[in-house]
C-alpha cells in the first residue's frame, strides 16, 4: 500500500529531480494506475500545469502529440525505443540532400 507519507516524499524529491516548470503541458498516455503517471499528475497539479489525456489508441500517439504539443513527454523506455527505431529507419532511408544533412547532424552530435 502506498501511504500519504510515501507520496509526499516522492513529490518532494520530484521537485528536485524532474525539470517541470510552472505552466508546462503534459500528454498522459500511461494508465493512471501506474505509479509514475500518478506522480506526474500530482506534479502537474502542484506546478499549475496542463494535463492532456491521449485519444485512447497508442498507435495514434504521434497525432495526439501533434495536437497537444506538450512541453514534456514522460514515458517508458519501450516507447522511446520505438521512437528511436523509427527515426533511425527514416535516417537510413534518406537520399540526396536529406541524407547529407542527416549524416552531418549525426557527425556533429558525436563531436
Amino acid at each position: 500500500m502506498i501511504s500519504h507519507k510515501n507520496v509526499a516524499h516522492v513529490l518532494a524529491g520530484a521537485e528536485i529531480v524532474l525539470p517541470f516548470e510552472q505552466g508546462y503541458t503534459h500528454l498522459s498516455y500511461l494508465p493512471l494506475a501506474h505509479v509514475f503517471e500518478r506522480l506526474v499528475l500530482m506534479v502537474m497539479v502542484l506546478t499549475k500545469g496542463r494535463y492532456g489525456i491521449f485519444g485512447g489508441d497508442v498507435r495514434q500517439i504521434k497525432e495526439d502529440l501533434g495536437i497537444l504539443k506538450p512541453d514534456i513527454f514522460v514515458s517508458v523506455p519501450r516507447l522511446y525505443n520505438k521512437f528511436f527505431e523509427t527515426i533511425q529507419t527514416n535516417l537510413r532511408a534518406a537520399t540526396g540532400i536529406k541524407a547529407k544533412l542527416a549524416n552531418r547532424a549525426m557527425e556533429a552530435k558525436d563531436s
